[in-house]
């Protein structure tokens, strides 16, 4: 499990005085992404990235977050889903965001081909 807190700035606004969606996504998919990588100590790639936006957040406000293997899901070499939680510190534990991602080792992926 990987832990941590996240505040998102102005820099980071959608609708006015909430986070855009995009921000959000990109942050998980980076936390992921990092959990992957210290944890199976190669490089992976993200092959797919699901957010569910559960509730609309707020600039600025800290918030934690935390990343954990899917239990559900036969991880193997070649590949491992991961899933991610953004939630509030206020005692109240409201989840703003879920994610889950599927990570390729970058020893199997599919290079990518230029359109002509």
């Amino acid at each position: 499990m990987l832990k941590g807190v996240v505040r998102f700035g102005s820099d980071c606004e959608g609708p006015p005085r909430h986070t855009h969606g995009g921000c959000i996504a990109a942050f998980a998919d980076q936390v992921m992404g990092t959990f992957v990588i210290r944890n199976r100590l190669h490089m992976y790639l993200t092959g797919s990235l699901t957010v569910n936006y559960k509730k609309i957040t707020p600039l600025g406000s800290q918030l934690g977050w935390e990343v954990t293997l899917d239990g559900d899901f036969v991880s193997d070499w070649r590949k491992t889903k991961v899933l991610f939680e953004m939630y509030s510190l206020d005692g109240s534990r409201t989840v703003y965001a879920t994610a889950s991602a599927l990570f390729v080792n970058a020893a199997f992926a599919t290079p990518l081909k230029a359109v002509l």
